[in-house]
């Protein structure tokens, strides 16, 4: 055998006949790597679907320069993905879609758009709109079924 690098001299060179790998086993190794990595990204393409969370709020108030005054309390839903947060078309939030800002999974995740803060956690909804010369504000406790 031709040594290609100097230091090669001192390296005594051993070889393994034993330790023979055929192309099928290698291509074997590659399918099974292959199905290993979809299997563990399937329940990850699971999340990724529309979630509907039921909502009751516990407080809204709206705010200005000279009053405070708390509105009527309502039952709303929306639906939730790794996008937005889309509100059904009646009540408070009539048909109002939030980006999402910042998505952990169905469960926990913050949106906001130019006016609009929303923040969503165990199931506790915190939402707030600045609008010119008012404030509104809503808190509500939420569940992933009626």
């Amino acid at each position: 055998m031709v040594n290609r690098h100097a230091c090669d001299r001192y390296t005594p060179v051993r070889q393994y006949s034993s330790v023979r790998v055929s192309v099928m086993q290698v291509k074997k190794s590659k399918w099974v790597a292959f199905y290993l990595t979809l299997s563990a990204l399937y329940p990850m393409v699971l999340q990724a679907e529309d979630k509907v969370w039921y909502c009751e709020m516990t407080a809204a108030v709206e705010t200005n320069l000279t009053l405070q005054k708390n509105l009527r309390l309502e039952k709303f839903k929306f639906t939730v993905n790794e996008t937005a947060i889309e509100f059904g078309p009646s009540g408070f939030f009539h048909n109002q879609k939030i980006p999402m800002r910042e998505f952990v999974r169905t469960g926990k995740f913050f949106a906001a758009n130019d006016d609009s803060l929303l923040s969503f956690r165990n199931g506790s909804l915190q939402f707030s709109r600045v609008a010119p010369a008012r404030v509104h504000a809503v808190s509500a406790r939420c569940a992933d079924s009626q």
